[in-house]
């Protein structure tokens, strides 16, 4: 008979300490998520009402100068907009705060708004925004119609943001599964492409696909990240492909 004794005390303080920062860790993040997400509101405010009366002042400014200032503080008001809106939205869905419904919604004037809303920076960059239709189109899908204008909102600016010559066209179809039918959406860009390793990345919370690009277009990273849980919540999935 063979015995064999190891002290494994040290194995299992080792062990317990790491148990205790990933507890304390992962109680941080949630605590952090849930202030930002209950903060949304108070944040919000102020701001909008900052970018409101920046729209009523330019509506009267005669002075030249004092016209560049207000809209200075209009494109700085918009981007600070833009930036706490993708953060406060990943804290709410990271503190399990995200609310859908569903209902009967038509999804050509879903397309139709996304495009409305998006045409003019489209037409500011040059480039072409179109929706192509099939022969035959689910007009009615049950979802969560402002979820889905709100990803699709995010996919088409995302498509814009890194196309300069081309366009961006939105091809809306149906799919049958085992499941049902299905509504697919792509959106399609000429824009600046990724490598298969970069895909694979774009979905994490503040990744973009390498640092140059944060440099060139400016973005959180933020976008992709919020689609595709949203996408999730609605029983759905976010896909790319690239060259």
């Amino acid at each position: 008979m063979v015995s064999l004794r190891t002290n494994l005390t040290e194995m299992k303080r080792i062990e317990n300490e790491l148990r205790t920062a990933k507890d304390m860790a992962e109680s941080a993040s949630r605590s952090k998520s849930n202030f930002l997400a209950n903060m949304s509101h108070e944040i919000r405010t102020p701001r909008t009402s900052i970018l409101g009366f920046t729209d009523l002042l330019l509506q009267d400014v005669q002075d030249e100068e004092q016209a560049v200032a207000l809209k200075t503080i209009q494109r700085n008001g918009q981007a600070l907009l833009s930036l706490m809106n993708d953060i406060l939205d990943l804290s709410e869905v990271e503190a399990g705060m995200l609310t859908t419904e569903r209902a009967p919604v038509a999804s050509d004037k879903v397309m139709e708004e996304v495009q409305a809303l998006l045409q003019v920076r489209a037409e500011g960059r040059g480039i072409g925004l179109r929706v192509e239709y099939p022969h035959e189109i689910a007009r009615e899908v049950s979802t969560d119609g402002a979820r889905l204008k709100q990803i699709l909102i995010n996919l088409v600016s995302n498509a814009i943001k890194f196309t300069e010559v081309g366009g961006v066209v939105v091809r809306p179809k149906v799919e049958p599964s085992d499941e049902g039918s299905f509504l697919r959406i792509d959106v399609v860009d000429t824009g600046i492409g990724m490598t298969p390793e970069r895909c694979e990345r774009v979905f994490q919370p503040f990744e973009q696909a390498d640092s140059s690009t944060t440099r060139s277009y400016g973005g959180t990273g933020l976008g992709l990240a919020i689609s595709q849980r949203m996408a999730e919540a609605l029983g759905g999935r976010l896909e790319v492909d690239s060259t």
